[in-house]
């Protein structure tokens, strides 16, 4: 039998939901990457069309070589400011001839030069503003999504630091997790850690705690993941607590689109809401000041 979430017996168990737009700046180097990207992936487009027909952009073809490498280069495109610049590092795209050629708008580097250049001044963007808001907000449990198997485990060894080893799980797919360290992550999770740092895996089919927020590195790739996080934060009937989502949105990117048009598709087909509330990225305190959350911590 499916019910409604409008259902009044369903509803009184969903607490109310709301997702924080963080905007976050990415660097300036960066960005010039993007943007030279993006010219290299119209050009492909450009080609694909004179050979196989306007049509055929369009289509997810993974028959033709020219196909393969677009997927690629968009790829290495969205991944580098969604999970931040770091974590394309070993990509086997860069290997394309056109990213190892001198481009004029950049200075005469090649696109991988001068993004070798963005990753030494800033290897990831998005980390800091994640462990900024893991660092403000009063939580008790907390999961980091984020699509990048090299971000989380980035994430991960930067949160160590301040947290401490026990305090904070990292989760990761098959391929660089065996089932008993993936055992041991959610354990660990459930026992004793605060935070949950985990990619895709995280989304459905394991039994990880409830949590009082979670950081999107990322926005979800489909309507489908945005109801998988969400799941995360829903609690226990009686609590009416706020599920607080913060969703990390490069400026002058793709990102925000991406984002409100999975929410979008979220609502039509699922029915799912929730409140959308754009923020400014945070500003430092002076070291002397704290902010109200951790006074009252």
């Amino acid at each position: 039998e499916v019910f409604s979430v409008d259902d009044p017996e369903i509803k009184r168990y969903v607490p109310d939901r709301v997702v924080f737009l963080v905007k976050v700046y990415a660097p300036s180097k960066l960005l010039n990457v993007y943007a030279q990207l993006g010219r290299v992936i119209q050009a492909y487009q450009r080609r694909i069309r004179e050979i196989y027909g306007p049509e055929h952009v369009r289509k997810y073809c993974k028959e033709h070589g020219l196909c393969v490498w677009l997927l690629a280069l968009k790829m290495l495109k969205f991944r580098m400011v969604e999970d931040g610049a770091s974590s394309v590092l070993g990509y086997g795209t860069w290997k394309v001839k056109e990213l190892r050629k001198p481009v004029k708008e950049l200075n005469g580097k090649s696109i991988y030069e001068a993004y070798r250049e963005a990753v030494k001044e800033g290897f990831n963007h998005k980390i800091f503003s994640a462990m900024s808001i893991l660092k403000q907000e009063l939580f008790e449990k907390a999961i980091v999504f984020m699509e990048s198997v090299e971000a989380a485990k980035q994430l991960g060894a930067m949160l160590h630091k301040p947290h401490g080893m026990e305090d904070v799980a990292v989760l990761v797919g098959k391929g660089n997790m065996t089932m008993e360290q993936q055992a041991s992550a959610l354990l660990q999770f459930k026992q004793r850690a605060r935070i949950l740092v985990c990619t895709s895996v995280g989304e459905e089919g394991l039994d990880i705690p409830t949590a009082d927020i979670e950081v999107w590195l990322d926005p979800p790739s489909n309507p489908k993941k945005w109801i998988q996080r969400f799941g995360r934060i829903l609690r226990q009937p009686g609590d009416k607590k706020l599920a607080r989502t913060y969703a990390l949105i490069s400026l002058r990117t793709h990102e925000k689109n991406k984002l409100l048009s999975v929410k979008r598709k979220a609502e039509k087909v699922y029915g799912f809401t929730q409140r959308l509330v754009v923020r400014a990225r945070a500003k430092a305190l002076p070291r002397e000041q704290r902010t109200l959350t951790q006074y009252l911590r």
